[in-house]
Protein backbone atom coordinates (compact mmCIF):
# COMPACT_ATOMS: atom_id res chain seq x y z
CA UNK A 1 0.00 0.00 0.00
CA UNK A 2 1.07 3.56 -0.62
CA UNK A 3 1.89 5.93 2.21
CA UNK A 4 -1.52 7.64 1.88
CA UNK A 5 -3.38 4.53 3.07
CA UNK A 6 -1.79 4.76 6.50
CA UNK A 7 -3.70 7.95 7.29
CA UNK A 8 -6.80 5.84 7.85
CA UNK A 9 -5.07 4.06 10.70
CA UNK A 10 -4.06 7.24 12.50
CA UNK A 11 -5.44 7.39 16.00
CA UNK A 12 -8.22 9.96 16.17
CA UNK A 13 -8.75 11.68 19.48
CA UNK A 14 -10.47 14.72 20.86
CA UNK A 15 -8.65 17.85 21.96
CA UNK A 16 -9.05 19.70 25.22
CA UNK A 17 -7.79 23.17 25.87
CA UNK A 18 -8.30 26.59 27.39
CA UNK A 19 -8.07 28.59 24.14
CA UNK A 20 -10.97 29.57 21.94
CA UNK A 21 -11.53 27.10 19.09
CA UNK A 22 -11.03 29.95 16.60
CA UNK A 23 -7.30 29.55 17.35
CA UNK A 24 -7.22 25.75 17.01
CA UNK A 25 -6.48 23.80 13.81
CA UNK A 26 -8.47 20.54 13.64
CA UNK A 27 -6.52 17.34 13.05
CA UNK A 28 -9.44 15.71 11.21
CA UNK A 29 -13.02 16.51 10.21
CA UNK A 30 -15.42 15.53 12.97
CA UNK A 31 -12.85 15.93 15.74
CA UNK A 32 -14.26 17.04 19.08
CA UNK A 33 -12.71 20.00 20.90
CA UNK A 34 -13.58 20.71 24.55
CA UNK A 35 -13.00 24.31 25.60
CA UNK A 36 -12.61 23.86 29.37
CA UNK A 37 -12.27 27.59 30.02
CA UNK A 38 -15.65 28.50 28.49
CA UNK A 39 -17.42 25.14 28.95
CA UNK A 40 -18.01 24.62 25.22
CA UNK A 41 -17.93 21.47 23.12
CA UNK A 42 -17.17 21.88 19.40
CA UNK A 43 -16.91 19.64 16.33
CA UNK A 44 -14.57 20.29 13.38
CA UNK A 45 -16.23 21.03 10.02
CA UNK A 46 -12.98 21.13 8.03
CA UNK A 47 -9.20 21.17 8.51
CA UNK A 48 -9.14 24.97 8.51
CA UNK A 49 -8.11 26.83 11.66
CA UNK A 50 -11.17 27.91 13.64
CA UNK A 51 -13.72 25.98 11.55
CA UNK A 52 -15.54 24.47 14.51
CA UNK A 53 -19.28 24.31 15.28
CA UNK A 54 -20.44 24.48 18.87
CA UNK A 55 -22.63 21.52 19.74
CA UNK A 56 -26.05 22.68 20.79
CA UNK A 57 -26.13 25.53 18.27
CA UNK A 58 -27.41 23.74 15.18
CA UNK A 59 -25.51 22.20 12.28
CA UNK A 60 -26.10 18.70 13.61
CA UNK A 61 -25.26 19.52 17.22
CA UNK A 62 -27.12 18.16 20.21
CA UNK A 63 -29.91 20.68 20.66
CA UNK A 64 -31.87 20.84 23.89
CA UNK A 65 -34.87 18.54 24.03
CA UNK A 66 -37.14 18.02 27.01
CA UNK A 67 -40.49 16.29 27.61
CA UNK A 68 -42.30 15.93 30.92
CA UNK A 69 -45.75 14.71 31.86
CA UNK A 70 -48.13 14.66 34.78
CA UNK A 71 -49.19 11.28 36.12
CA UNK A 72 -52.25 11.04 38.34
CA UNK A 73 -55.17 13.42 38.76
CA UNK A 74 -55.10 16.79 40.45
CA UNK A 75 -57.72 19.34 41.38
CA UNK A 76 -57.34 22.98 40.34
CA UNK A 77 -59.36 25.60 42.19
CA UNK A 78 -62.27 26.40 39.86
CA UNK A 79 -61.49 29.41 37.70
CA UNK A 80 -58.03 29.89 39.25
CA UNK A 81 -54.90 29.54 37.06
CA UNK A 82 -52.36 27.03 38.39
CA UNK A 83 -49.02 25.72 37.19
CA UNK A 84 -49.31 22.10 36.03
CA UNK A 85 -47.40 19.95 38.57
CA UNK A 86 -45.46 17.72 36.15
CA UNK A 87 -43.94 14.82 38.06
CA UNK A 88 -42.30 12.57 35.43
CA UNK A 89 -39.51 13.29 32.95
CA UNK A 90 -39.54 11.39 29.64
CA UNK A 91 -36.22 12.96 28.62
CA UNK A 92 -34.14 16.07 29.33
CA UNK A 93 -31.12 16.05 27.01
CA UNK A 94 -29.51 19.29 28.22
CA UNK A 95 -30.56 19.14 31.92
CA UNK A 96 -32.86 22.16 31.60
CA UNK A 97 -35.92 20.89 33.48
CA UNK A 98 -36.22 22.31 37.01
CA UNK A 99 -38.28 19.62 38.74
CA UNK A 100 -38.59 21.60 41.97
CA UNK A 101 -40.19 24.65 40.33
CA UNK A 102 -41.79 22.70 37.42
CA UNK A 103 -40.24 24.82 34.67
CA UNK A 104 -37.92 24.62 31.68
CA UNK A 105 -34.89 26.93 32.10
CA UNK A 106 -33.19 27.95 28.85
CA UNK A 107 -29.41 27.43 28.77
CA UNK A 108 -28.71 28.83 25.29
CA UNK A 109 -30.51 31.57 23.38
CA UNK A 110 -32.31 30.49 20.22
CA UNK A 111 -35.62 29.56 18.62
CA UNK A 112 -37.61 26.95 20.53
CA UNK A 113 -40.63 24.81 19.67
CA UNK A 114 -42.90 24.67 22.72
CA UNK A 115 -45.83 22.28 22.84
CA UNK A 116 -48.13 20.97 25.52
CA UNK A 117 -51.45 19.33 26.20
CA UNK A 118 -53.82 19.26 29.14
CA UNK A 119 -56.76 16.91 29.68
CA UNK A 120 -59.68 18.22 31.69
CA UNK A 121 -62.31 15.98 33.34
CA UNK A 122 -64.86 13.92 31.36
CA UNK A 123 -67.89 16.14 31.85
CA UNK A 124 -68.92 19.62 30.80
CA UNK A 125 -65.84 21.75 31.07
CA UNK A 126 -64.48 25.11 30.04
CA UNK A 127 -60.70 24.91 30.08
CA UNK A 128 -57.56 26.85 29.27
CA UNK A 129 -53.91 26.05 28.64
CA UNK A 130 -51.21 28.75 28.91
CA UNK A 131 -47.45 28.96 28.33
CA UNK A 132 -45.74 31.70 30.34
CA UNK A 133 -42.20 33.05 30.10
CA UNK A 134 -40.57 34.34 33.31
CA UNK A 135 -43.80 34.29 35.35
CA UNK A 136 -43.60 36.73 38.24
CA UNK A 137 -40.64 38.67 36.84
CA UNK A 138 -40.81 42.17 35.31
CA UNK A 139 -40.22 40.76 31.81
CA UNK A 140 -42.89 38.04 32.03
CA UNK A 141 -45.18 37.45 29.09
CA UNK A 142 -47.71 34.99 27.78
CA UNK A 143 -46.42 32.93 24.86
CA UNK A 144 -49.72 31.14 24.20
CA UNK A 145 -53.22 30.94 25.65
CA UNK A 146 -55.94 28.68 24.25
CA UNK A 147 -59.33 27.69 25.56
CA UNK A 148 -62.21 25.38 24.75
CA UNK A 149 -65.49 23.89 25.91
CA UNK A 150 -66.75 20.34 25.58
CA UNK A 151 -69.32 17.99 27.08
CA UNK A 152 -66.88 15.04 26.95
CA UNK A 153 -63.15 14.87 27.67
CA UNK A 154 -61.55 18.20 26.88
CA UNK A 155 -58.05 17.95 25.43
CA UNK A 156 -56.36 21.28 24.81
CA UNK A 157 -53.14 21.16 22.80
CA UNK A 158 -50.98 24.19 22.08
CA UNK A 159 -47.83 24.74 20.05
CA UNK A 160 -45.74 27.86 19.45
CA UNK A 161 -42.26 28.82 18.29
CA UNK A 162 -40.52 31.62 20.20
CA UNK A 163 -37.07 33.13 20.49
CA UNK A 164 -35.87 32.59 24.07
CA UNK A 165 -32.85 34.06 25.81
CA UNK A 166 -30.49 32.11 28.05
CA UNK A 167 -31.91 32.31 31.58
CA UNK A 168 -35.55 32.60 30.48
CA UNK A 169 -37.87 29.99 31.91
CA UNK A 170 -41.09 28.55 30.53
CA UNK A 171 -43.99 27.14 32.54
CA UNK A 172 -47.29 25.55 31.53
CA UNK A 173 -50.40 26.63 33.42
CA UNK A 174 -54.02 25.53 33.29
CA UNK A 175 -57.45 26.73 34.39
CA UNK A 176 -60.86 25.07 34.12
CA UNK A 177 -64.47 25.33 35.25
CA UNK A 178 -64.45 21.88 36.89
CA UNK A 179 -60.86 21.98 38.06
CA UNK A 180 -59.86 18.31 37.54
CA UNK A 181 -56.80 17.60 35.39
CA UNK A 182 -56.22 14.01 34.22
CA UNK A 183 -52.67 12.77 34.00
CA UNK A 184 -50.77 10.26 31.90
CA UNK A 185 -48.01 10.54 29.33
CA UNK A 186 -50.52 10.93 26.46
CA UNK A 187 -52.96 13.17 28.39
CA UNK A 188 -51.10 16.03 30.08
CA UNK A 189 -47.59 16.80 28.90
CA UNK A 190 -45.13 19.61 28.10
CA UNK A 191 -42.27 19.49 25.60
CA UNK A 192 -39.58 21.92 24.46
CA UNK A 193 -37.15 21.49 21.55
CA UNK A 194 -34.52 23.97 20.45
CA UNK A 195 -34.69 24.51 16.69
CA UNK A 196 -31.71 26.80 16.13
Amino acid sequence: MGGGANMFHKKQSSQTGIVLPTLVIPEYIGQIYVDTLNNGIYIAKSLTQGDWVKLGTGDGGFLSKCRVYFDGNTTFAIGTPKKVPFNYINFDINSEWDNTNKRFIVKESGYYLITGQINWANYKSVGFLMFYRNMGLPNQDSLLMIGGINTQALYLTGTTINYLNAGDYIEMWGMASNGICYGGTANTFFAVHRLS
